[in-house]
Parts: C-alpha cells; sequence; structure tokens
C-alpha cells in the first residue's frame, strides 16, 4: 500500500479585512423550464465545445444551446440510456463525454453514442459523480466506487482496497470532484474521505482527525495560476492550499475571516483575472479578487433565480453559467462584470477588415491572450498576442460584425470590428 497521511497539522484561518461591493443592477440572462426548451429546472452540469455551445446536463435529460436555440436529447427522442445527467467533459476529439446516475458513462462521438458501465467494461459503478479528461485524451472518472483512468483501451481502477491500481489506495470510494494541474497532480475531492492528491506513485491524503481540516468533503475543487489548490467544502468553507502537496499551508476563509456569505459551499471556478466564483448552498454565487474586494449574487440584489447553486462553469468568453436546484440556467456576461479590473487599452484597424487585422495593446504586459466572438457570442477564432502591435489572419472569418477580447494577468480589452470579404 502506498498511501501517506500528510504530517502537516495546522489550518490558518485567513485573517482578511473585506468589503463587499454592491451587486444591484446586474443583469442575469435566465433559462428556465417556463421561458426556455430546458428540460429541467435542476441543473447539474455544463460545459461547453469547441464552438461555445452550451451544453447542460439536467435530472431530466441532455440540453445543447447554440446562442439561439435548444437542441434536447432524452429517452425516447435519442439514443441517451439515462435522463439524469451528473457530469459532462469535451476530450480532444470533440467526443462529449456524459456521466449518469444510473447508466454508468455514455460517450456521444457525433450521432455515435457508446455505453460503458459495470456490465461491459470495468467502471467501478453505475453512478459518475465527475469527470475530468487530460489534454491527451485520457479520462478520469469519478463514481460513488472509486475512480477509473480510462484512454480508450485500457483501464485502471483506484479504490479503497488493496487492489487499487498500483497499489495506490483511496481514503474513499466516493470521489466528488477531481481536477489536474499541469504537472500532472491530481486534485481528489472525496465524500467523508478527506482531501487526496495522487500521483504515480503516492496517494496524499489530508482530513479532520489528521490535519484539522474543517471538512472532509469537498464538492468542487480548482486550480490557480500559482498551481494553489481551492477546495469548496459543504460545512468547511472554502480552503485553499499553496506550497509542496504533500506538506504546505492550508487557510480558510470563512464567514468569520472573510466576506463569504455562508460555509456552505458546492463549487468554486477561477477566471483568466484570478477571480474567485463560489457557488453556495442557499446564499448564491460569492466573487473575490485580491484579498479583499467581495461581491454576493443572490436572489434578493441581482436576477439569480435561485440561492441553491449546484455547479460553476466558465466558457471560452469567460461568461459564467450557473446551474441551480430549481432555478434552472443562469448566465452571467463576466465580461461586463462587477468585479473591478484593469481596462487594456486596446486599438484595432482597419475597422472593415479584408485579410487582417491589426491589434494594438500598448500596455500590454507580457503575453495576452485574445478571443474572436460573433454577434452570438460564440468563439470563432482564439490565439495569444505575444507583443504589443500584432497581426490577425482573419481570413476565415465570414463577413459580419465581431467582437475581439484581449486580456493579460492584469487588465481586459474589448472592442468591435467589421469582417468585409472583398
Amino acid at each position: 500500500m502506498k498511501i501517506m497521511i500528510a504530517n502537516y497539522r495546522g489550518i490558518v484561518i485567513a485573517g482578511l479585512l473585506f468589503f463587499s461591493l454592491n451587486a444591484s443592477g446586474q443583469s442575469w440572462q435566465v433559462f428556465d423550464m417556463n421561458n426556455s426548451s430546458l428540460p429541467s429546472d435542476r441543473v447539474n452540469a455544463i460545459t461547453h465545445d469547441i464552438y461555445n455551445n452550451i451544453w447542460v446536463g439536467t435530472d431530466w435529460g441532455l440540453a445543447k444551446y447554440d446562442g439561439m436555440d435548444w437542441e434536447i436529447f432524452q429517452i425516447g427522442n435519442s439514443q441517451i440510456v439515462d435522463n439524469d445527467i451528473r457530469a459532462l467533459a469535451f476530450d480532444h476529439l470533440g467526443r462529449l463525454f456524459i456521466g449518469t446516475a444510473q447508466s454508468g458513462l455514455i460517450i456521444k462521438d457525433g450521432s455515435n453514442w457508446t455505453v460503458l458501465d459495470p456490465g461491459n467494461s470495468p467502471l467501478p459503478d453505475y453512478q459518475v459523480r465527475c469527470l475530468t479528461i487530460e489534454p491527451n485524451g485520457v479520462a478520469w472518472i469519478g463514481t460513488v466506487e472509486g475512480l477509473a483512468w480510462y484512454d480508450g483501451i485500457e483501464w485502471r481502477i483506484y479504490n479503497d482496497q488493496d487492489i487499487s491500481y498500483n497499489g495506490l489506495e483511496l481514503p474513499s470510494n466516493n470521489i466528488a470532484t477531481i481536477e489536474i494541474r499541469n504537472d500532472g497532480l491530481k486534485c481528489i475531492g472525496t465524500l467523508n474521505g478527506g482531501f487526496t492528491y495522487l500521483t504515480d506513485s503516492t496517494v496524499t491524503v489530508f482530513n479532520t482527525f489528521d490535519n484539522n481540516l474543517p471538512d472532509n468533503t469537498a464538492l468542487g475543487v480548482t486550480i490557480d495560476q500559482n498551481g494553489d489548490r481551492w477546495a469548496a467544502c459543504p460545512a468547511g468553507a472554502l480552503l485553499r492550499h499553496g506550497g509542496p502537496h504533500d506538506a504546505g499551508v492550508w487557510l480558510q476563509y470563512s464567514t468569520i475571516s472573510s466576506g463569504i456569505p455562508t460555509n456552505s459551499l458546492s463549487d468554486i471556478v477561477i477566471d483568466n483575472n484570478d477571480t474567485k466564483i463560489i457557488a453556495t448552498q442557499l446564499a448564491g454565487i460569492a466573487m473575490f479578487s485580491g484579498l479583499s474586494n467581495w461581491v454576493v449574487f443572490d436572489e434578493m440584489n441581482s436576477d439569480l433565480p435561485d440561492n441553491y447553486v449546484l455547479t460553476l462553469h466558465l466558457d471560452s468568453t469567460q461568461s459564467l453559467w450557473a446551474g441551480t436546484e430549481t432555478g434552472g440556467l443562469a448566465k452571467y456576461d463576466h465580461i461586463n462584470g462587477m468585479i473591478e479590473t484593469n481596462e487594456l487599452n486596446i486599438w484595432a484597424y482597419p475597422t472593415v477588415a479584408d485579410q487582417f487585422l491589426i491589434i494594438e495593446a500598448p500596455s500590454l504586459k507580457g503575453n495576452a491572450t485574445y478571443v474572436i466572438l460573433d454577434e452570438l457570442g460564440r468563439v470563432v477564432q482564439k490565439g495569444s498576442l505575444t507583443s504589443p502591435i500584432s497581426t490577425l489572419n482573419v481570413n476565415a472569418l465570414g463577413s459580419g460584425s465581431y467582437f475581439v477580447r484581449v486580456w493579460d494577468k492584469e487588465s481586459v480589452g474589448i472592442l468591435r470590428f467589421q469582417r468585409q470579404k472583398q
């Protein structure tokens, strides 16, 4: 058995001065069963494809939204075998992996649907709680009876038994969430088993008994630009783990030490400006940047339809999508969001482009990322800018109106341009 209980015993309460920014006047776009084709108002999972189409997993079917129209996949009108969708992820080939509540894993490859379950594969259980897919296409599948690694041919199963792959025993079989750092470190949130790190040769566990963590469950995990790990806990608030994964320092952001509105959390994502966005249970959505800039969106001060938020997702334009327990799907345009960021001054010319568009960003600090969006908000081109003056080839775009959004680590800028084929 290769398991290590981390010997770091303390957790630091993040003592922060904080203030909450006013969230009033912010608009949310809400999709529910009354105003759209969404098949259920309970949204469990959200992802997007390379065209920035939004895919939504509900407890009564799978939905695809392209910015205008909905396409619904349910038992009876498609080859899907379970209407209760719990997890979604796309691989590098554009295949959609679908985790279900009772029927295992479904892989949708265009019009082809493949079902993998304990009856026809080594998948540990029929209930798939979470999915993460590496850039090389390897899928990590979290179930209620263990974690599966699947490369399309071979399977590796990790669980709490001595038969676990390579002797790497997990502290719990009930896998709630998994994220993978760029260096390959697997960061796993379990139900009641502690926070777990998995490498090729070790399992490292932090828990309440050995390390004084405030919660043994993490429902959401993400990784920031520095490689620090963040965990959203249903009772222990928000945890941050910096430094080496087998030691380091834990920080807790709670109602006592920060502007977070509740200690009961369900998910967390981090945007390109390093803003932490946190889904809470019964208190809406909390965001903070830096050390002290907190804002809370709830039913009272915004158009968020439900204070119980199950899942969060940032699409390729950095728009925020929130899945709620009873209020459906909500979208918040993070481009015009209220978390304050520096304005990046950018210019683009010619205003009516033929083959090339020139971008000038004099205040650019280092490399920047750009995306070009069509009028429906879909990403049609993206890439990197490495100098204050860059030339983009837009010859593949059709005639029409577009937005270009540019951001670096500190600033963001957006403007409109026209594309006219000669």
